[in-house]
């Protein structure tokens, strides 16, 4: 036995291990000890998967026309499912079809344009960018500047949530200082009761 037929038969007990799906399935048992051929078969067979194509189109639809709600208060949870829509269609769509950083980065700040704070952000990285290509330095790489919407989605939703608590506290002492409210019915101890014990 050659080296071809150890490699050939090789490759043939991988794909007959890995290979789980009815139609495969029949291929590799077709085939036996020919892996070259249960390979070139199972490409033929999935490389026009109508399943694969219709679940890319769909991804497609949704990332090419979809927009971030301007009002949204989730930043990191929508743009990270944004990007994985993204990556889930490279993994269905033709290989000629994928998306390179470029485009991903594209089309996640089509997404992201009406909402004021990521609007903000894209403003404060293309000021950066032009600065240093204004000192003949290189400006961020597209898979970073992709990567630092995604970190700064993280800061953004901090600072936001952050604020909403601050804002709900100052309204709640608000509402106790003008005596709108009794404390009373808000904490677990009686005040009065507190406030007569002696030292």
């Amino acid at each position: 036995m050659d080296l071809h037929e150890k490699q050939n038969t090789h490759l043939y007990t991988l794909l007959s291990d890995s290979v789980t799906t009815l139609v495969g399935s029949r291929i590799v048992m077709d085939h036996v000890n020919d892996g070259i051929t249960v390979w070139t078969k199972l490409i033929a067979h999935y490389g026009d998967d109508v399943a694969a194509e219709e679940r890319a189109a769909q991804l497609f639809e949704v990332f090419t026309t979809g927009e971030m709600d301007p009002k949204c208060t989730q930043l990191e949870k929508f743009s990270v499912g944004f990007v994985r829509l993204m990556k889930e269609y490279n993994n269905y769509c033709k290989p000629s079809q994928r998306l390179d950083d470029q485009q991903m980065l594209t089309y996640y700040e089509r997404y992201i344009r009406r909402v004021p704070r990521l609007r903000d952000l894209k403003t404060q990285m293309n000021t950066t960018d032009r600065l240093a290509k204004s000192q003949n330095q290189s400006p961020m790489p597209v898979a970073t500047r992709l990567q630092n919407y995604l970190s700064n989605t993280i800061i953004l939703d901090g600072d936001y949530k952050k604020g909403m608590l601050a804002s709900k506290r100052h309204a709640n002492l608000g509402m106790i200082y003008s005596g709108d409210l009794d404390i009373s019915n808000i904490l677990d101890v009686d005040v009065h009761a507190a406030q007569s014990i002696p030292d």
